[in-house]
């Protein structure tokens, strides 16, 4: 896929930029993959936004389309850094059931987040509060597990008490 977006973020593939030039230029996949030295299979991934842009393929291009590298280069890093903010988006809305399931004022009540009415900022703040990345390892036992263990073998009623952080249902 050449384009993806969420929200009000849209990235382009560079390969979005080839396939608009070759059709403008009434030019064919094969012909771009004989200038390019390659097959037409790799045109067509790239097109379609299936590989990367590396150093050599953005020499290539340059030449075999009459343009600067700058001009791939900057496409490529573009790209590279909304699809990052997309996906970091994505990853964020993931987080939505398993924040849903806990009981937050629990954890603001022992002074362990801060109080907040704001999604990211309730995941941010229980991410710091328990030092890891993604509010998905909340749902693995061995996550409290280890819990118990890193705090010199917690005693396991508190250890439940912590768990038990979640909404009773």
């Amino acid at each position: 896929m050449n384009k993806i977006s969420v929200g009000n973020l849209i990235a382009f593939h560079p390969g979005y930029y080839i396939l608009e030039y070759l059709n403008h230029e009434g030019m064919t996949q094969e012909e771009l993959a004989e200038r390019l030295n390659t097959n037409k299979k790799k045109v067509s991934e790239l097109v379609n936004g299936k590989i990367n842009l590396d150093d050599e393929l953005i020499t290539n291009l340059s030449l075999a389309l009459g343009t600067s590298e700058t001009v791939w280069r900057n496409l490529n890093n573009k790209y590279k850094e909304v699809k990052a903010k997309i996906d970091a988006e994505r990853n964020l809305e993931s987080e939505r059931p398993i924040l849903e399931q806990m009981d937050y004022s629990y954890w603001v009540k022992l002074d362990c987040v801060k109080n907040t009415r704001d999604f990211k900022e309730k995941v941010e703040e229980l991410k710091r509060h328990f030092r890891i990345s993604t509010l998905k390892v909340l749902s693995k036992k061995i996550f409290w597990f280890s819990i118990g263990l890193l705090s010199k073998r917690l005693n396991p009623r508190i250890l439940l008490i912590l768990m038990l952080g979640y909404k009773r249902h």
